[in-house]
């Protein structure tokens, strides 16, 4: 593993003590001090670092984001068990011997989740994560995170889960917010989180200023204006099924359970690749997003199970104008979103009310003789962030939070219960 020096250290295991998690440092292994970022053994992914030299293996780290500018070299008489305590030297021996630089942290002003992770008896335990590069046909790098859980694949293969996150967002923020990470190692599927455009592809996305978007077909875009995916032209269709083809060709996988997620703009973008090559997917999962006008029959079936907060600023139940004080856009009514779905599967359009109080309502299409569904669920006094995940944006923003769902089980409970029809 890798040993990490920061000026900060105390701070971070100080946060760390009053969430009650515990710090795990890693120690070992060898780095170069010709170290470039661009091609690193160590890189920032959702406060995991990719932390053994030559291999693809990740391991959980304490800060969510940061940059690295040198690493430590490997010390043959350090113990590499993660439990044990490493054998400590001075600091100017560690200078003179290892040309140690420093690891400096930043926070997200706007997104900041805490990056304490829970130990699981040192590495036991903990899912193996895989940075992807992708070149596509347009020419462009696309980046993606893979999340494979320990043990051996079932004999049909692991089912596969895409998440795509919303406008601004990221793989790092998408698996703070999430937590699909903790689901597929505890249930056993693999997950993969992929990267948008930035508006300025040159540089590095952030929240604000240089936001990511997906080109989910909606029309307008109020992250990234007239520099969105959309705007672009960016083929997000070509790009996420050249993600789901490196991903079965690379990872044991079943053909008839790969399903796409997505919240908000990634919403979007998961109905229109849903719409598109609906050959490919079992189930489709969507938070607090939009379905373009326009949808036809799918020529394979799809279920859905589609998320709406009743207070959500971005996406209101019954349309009309929506978005922030200095950016508008029209949307349609939500229930469009699943009732015109049902249609394109050949429901008929007469939903059941299956719950109906002042936390949840819920309603169903379906299911069919083939098992097709569409399920519609309303968090009441919930606005736009992912149901029962983990985001600091402002109620002034996104509006208030409900506990009364955990979007990420939810979701994965209808997967579970909707494979591919044969």
């Amino acid at each position: 593993m890798v040993g990490l020096v920061s000026d900060n250290l105390d701070r971070i295991r100080a946060a760390c003590a009053r969430r009650g998690v515990s710090f795990l440092e890693l120690v070992g292994s060898a780095a170069r001090d010709d170290f470039d970022p661009s091609r690193s053994d160590i890189r920032p992914v959702h406060g995991t670092c990719r932390a053994v030299p030559g291999t693809d293996w990740h391991v959980p780290c304490t800060i969510r984001s940061y940059s690295v500018r040198r690493l430590i070299p490997s010390d043959p008489t350090v113990r590499t068990d993660p439990a044990a305590k490493p054998r400590r030297r001075p600091f100017r021996a560690v200078l003179r011997t290892a040309g140690v630089a420093f690891v400096a942290v930043a926070v997200l002003a706007a997104l900041a989740v805490g990056g304490c992770f829970r130990s699981k008896d040192a590495l036991a335990g903990v899912p193996v994560e895989r940075q992807l590069r992708i070149g596509t046909a347009d020419g462009r790098q696309r980046t993606a995170v893979l999340v494979v859980p320990t043990g051996d694949a079932p004999p049909e293969g692991w089912p596969l889960v895409v998440m795509l996150h919303g406008a601004g967002g990221s793989t790092r923020n998408v698996l703070d917010a999430t937590h699909w990470d903790t689901l597929a190692e505890r249930e056993g599927f693999v997950v993969v989180f992929p990267n948008g455009t930035p508006v300025d592809e040159a540089k590095p996305e952030r929240f604000v200023g240089n936001p990511q978007t997906w080109n989910s077909g909606a029309g307008t875009s109020l992250a990234a204006g007239d520099r969105s995916a959309e705007a672009k032209g960016i083929d997000d269709v070509a790009f996420l099924a050249q993600l789901i083809d490196r991903v079965r060709g690379r990872t044991a996988i079943d053909g008839r359970r790969i399903y796409l997620a997505g919240h908000s703009n990634g919403a979007g973008m998961a109905f229109r690749f849903a719409s598109e090559r609906p050959e490919l997917l079992a189930a489709v999962g969507v938070m607090a997003g939009h379905l373009a006008e326009g949808l036809r029959d799918l020529r394979s079936p799809v279920s859905l199970i589609a998320i709406s907060g009743d207070r959500d600023p971005f996406a209101p139940l019954e349309g009309g104008e929506a978005g922030t004080p200095r950016v508008k856009m029209q949307t349609r009514p939500v229930r469009l979103n699943s009732s015109d779905w049902a249609r394109a599967n050949g429901l008929p359009d007469d939903p059941k009310t299956a719950r109906d109080d002042e936390a949840l309502l819920v309603r169903q299409w379906g299911p069919n003789e083939a098992g097709t569904e569409v399920r519609w669920i309303v968090v009441r006094n919930h606005g736009h962030a992912w149901a029962g995940g983990s985001d600091s944006l402002p109620e002034s923003i996104i509006g208030p939070g409900s506990t009364a769902l955990d979007a990420t089980r939810e979701m994965w409970e209808f997967f579970k219960a909707h494979p591919k029809p044969r």
